[in-house]
């Protein structure tokens, strides 16, 4: 996806987060079922949906996405002994991964991993 594919009226994002590794399964129904479509990628790294929407609003506002700076891995400390690893690429917005802070507490709410 690049600035110039701001022509397209809609955008479709797809995918199951927490399969890892990926299993491209979006990739291969869109294929599948929608030929007739133009598709776009926003790099082969599996982004959590609002990260997706993110990075492809960014482009579209003229962004390129070669300037956008991401995080690949996001580990949320609970305590000075657990954790969780988040193994998607997030987007930096003013130095920190673009998180939301509902998920972030229910993770730690959590009971078990």
């Amino acid at each position: 996806l690049t600035p110039n594919d701001s022509k397209f009226d809609f955008f479709i994002f797809g995918g199951i987060l927490g399969d890892f590794p990926p299993k491209k399964r979006t990739k291969k129904e869109l294929t599948k079922f929608m030929p007739q479509f133009e598709k776009r990628n926003i790099g082969k790294k599996q982004f959590p949906t609002d990260n997706a929407v993110y990075v492809v609003k960014k482009i579209i506002e003229g962004t390129k996405f070669e300037n956008l700076k991401f995080k690949d891995v996001h580990e949320i400390q609970f305590d000075n002994f657990r954790s969780v690893e988040l193994p998607f690429r997030y987007v930096l917005v003013d130095g920190k991964p673009l998180i939301s802070t509902k998920i972030v507490s229910y993770l730690k709410n959590k009971k078990g991993f």
